[in-house]
């Protein structure tokens, strides 16, 4: 407990003595227990999990309101060691970062937050180690999950919008909320055709774009509503901000696979998933 107090009080700065601080235990001891310490992790996890699910679920039985299932990774960037180091980084490898477009050393997680009504709860944080893909460690989070008690959504950006996980994801009932890169293939009329190249006809009038206003900024939509490859009767939205309307690189595009979902609602929904990102 005194170490979680430390972390709230004062911050972690990756030293003992921060937790020494507000302990009756020497520094000594602490490093001790966390060195050579016994503990079940996974007790642990599924304890923390266990408590999340009951307050989340619990809100969405009480509101009505949807459980969001809100999924992202992030690199902890380190310096590589010299292939003569003695003790290289433990399960540190070389990831492909897409914010930094090029690879990166260092340790990769995937965390997982539970949402409800404004009410966020991370629920876990995996660490990733090249044994087993992403896709497969955000299916078996999928799979663990309860079935919520009102309708749900799992959103992701572009690199989680995969079938197997869409479909892993609505067994549990959960629909996909999702950015979609530009280069996906849609079918207008039944020519297959990029999403930016789709775009980028339609935007030479405003005429098929619609003016959506989410949290006080305005947005050119068009939707479309059609086949995917692989996901069957969804919702595409293409997004030009108001004053970039036309430019390729502000083209945003999402997804819903709950067709019965308005425009401001899709979009709306899709910004809860932000409160994922201060936690890298």
């Amino acid at each position: 407990m005194s170490i979680l107090i430390s972390i709230f009080i004062s911050g972690y700065h990756g030293k003992t003595t921060d937790f020494a601080k507000n302990s009756s235990c020497h520094r000594t001891t602490i490093g001790h227990f966390l060195n050579s310490g016994k503990w079940d992790d996974s007790l642990l996890s599924d304890t923390l999990k266990c408590s999340v699910i009951e307050i989340i679920y619990s809100e969405a039985a009480r509101t009505g309101k949807p459980v969001f299932c809100i999924v992202d990774d992030t690199i902890a960037s380190k310096t590589k060691p010299s292939s003569q180091a003695l003790h290289p980084i433990e399960d540190a490898y070389f990831h492909q970062s897409h914010l930094k477009g090029k690879q990166d050393y260092g340790h990769q997680a995937v965390a997982v937050m539970l949402s409800c009504n404004g009410i966020v709860l991370n629920y876990a944080f995996v660490m990733y180690n090249k044994s087993i893909s992403k896709i497969d460690i955000v299916q078996s989070i999928a799979k663990e999950l309860p079935v919520p008690p009102v309708m749900s959504y799992f959103l992701c950006d572009c690199w989680y919008v995969s079938e197997k996980i869409i479909n892993t994801f609505a067994q549990r009932g959960f629909h996909t909320i999702g950015a979609l890169k530009t280069n996906r293939l849609l079918y207008p009329s039944g020519m297959k055709k990029k999403l930016r190249e789709l775009a980028a006809e339609l935007s030479v009038t405003h005429r098929e774009f619609d003016l959506v206003t989410v949290k006080k900024r305005n947005y050119h939509v068009y939707r479309y509503e059609g086949n995917l490859n692989g996901i069957e009767n969804a919702v595409v939205l293409l997004s030009y901000p108001e004053k970039a309307f036309g430019n390729p690189k502000a083209l945003r595009a999402f997804i819903s696979t709950n067709a019965a979902l308005s425009t401001q609602e899709i979009l709306s929904w899709y910004a809860c998933r932000w409160p994922i990102m201060p936690i890298f």
